[in-house]
């Protein structure tokens, strides 16, 4: 994606974080009247229509989609009605699409990102577009992680039961096992096909994460990496985070300490790395300090 479309993704976290908080400010600013105005209008096409609408302001957007996240599997069926995958347009599209897809993950409710699932995994012989990668990895992924959840186990829940999910996600791993390596797609993109696989096993995924992890490879590829290695929930993935501690900045690095304090394996790890010298505690926020009692 171009930079005048959308900023990387990895690095707008922050800045979309900081633009939520202004559009609920913006939500209690509004007269009681406009209020109600907006509680009778519910109607996701509507609602969808305006979050596309370039023309409107960026926090106005967002209020759309904070205000109404449990409408946010109908918003997204909307705003897909007549996508063009390949197409500038597609991109143009993208940035708002993952940011309905992260609140939905972040709402962890089951029922709606199974529709959310429903809507993007790919169909049988149909390739994984762009915007596909970016709802499942970016959204539901990205998302429920955000929230605590290991995203192996509950895209396992969110299927449990439906045969043709199951077949379309196993599928939709191999594809974006391809996806992250094809340095045609854009990074920001191969970045979300690279958290699609964090939330598999080791042994089907964890060597594709590990060689985007190493000393000088491209940030945003790089943060998938940590970010998938910090999701997978296996004993295997504490060693390369902790080891990539050596070369690992900035915001990546910050991904990795608080990956490797998600479970008590992993905090037993980084207290070692600390004690050894690899990591000052001194990064550690007290938060993280009092979880590893130090």
């Amino acid at each position: 994606m171009t930079a005048a479309v959308e900023p990387s993704r990895p690095d707008f976290f922050r800045a979309f974080a900081v633009l939520r908080k202004f559009a609920l400010l913006c939500l209690a600013a509004l007269p009681l009247s406009a209020h109600a105005a907006d509680e009778q209008d519910a109607d996701p096409t509507a609602l969808a229509a305006r979050i596309l609408d370039a023309e409107r302001p960026a926090a106005e957007r967002q209020a759309i989609i904070t205000e109404h996240p449990e409408l946010a599997d109908e918003l997204l069926a909307a705003m897909l009605v007549g996508i063009e995958p390949g197409t500038p347009q597609e991109y143009q599209r993208i940035p708002y699409l993952w940011r309905v897809a992260v609140a939905a993950g972040e709402r962890n409710e089951t029922a709606q990102l199974r529709k959310i699932l429903e809507l993007s995994l790919p169909r049988d012989g149909a390739p994984l577009h762009d915007w596909q990668a970016v709802v499942i990895g970016g959204g539901v992924v990205g998302g429920t992680s955000n929230v605590g959840a290991w995203p192996r186990d509950r895209v396992a829940e969110l299927l449990k039961g439906h045969a043709e999910l199951i077949r379309r996600w196993e599928r939709s791993l191999e594809l974006a096992a391809a996806m992250a390596d094809n340095p045609q797609i854009r990074n920001p993109t191969r970045y979300d096909a690279l958290r699609m696989l964090g939330a598999t096993e080791w042994d089907e995924a964890g060597e594709s994460l590990l060689k985007y992890l190493g000393e000088g490879v491209e940030h945003e590829l790089q943060m998938g990496a940590v970010s998938g290695l910090a999701d997978m929930q296996s004993p295997h993935a504490i060693e390369p985070l902790v080891e990539a501690l050596s070369h690992l900045a900035g915001r990546n690095r910050e991904l990795a300490i608080a990956g490797l304090l998600r479970s008590d394996a992993r905090k037993a790890a980084l207290r070692e790395a600390i004690e050894a010298g690899k990591l000052a505690a001194t990064e550690l926020t007290p938060e993280q300090r009092q979880k590893l009692r130090l």
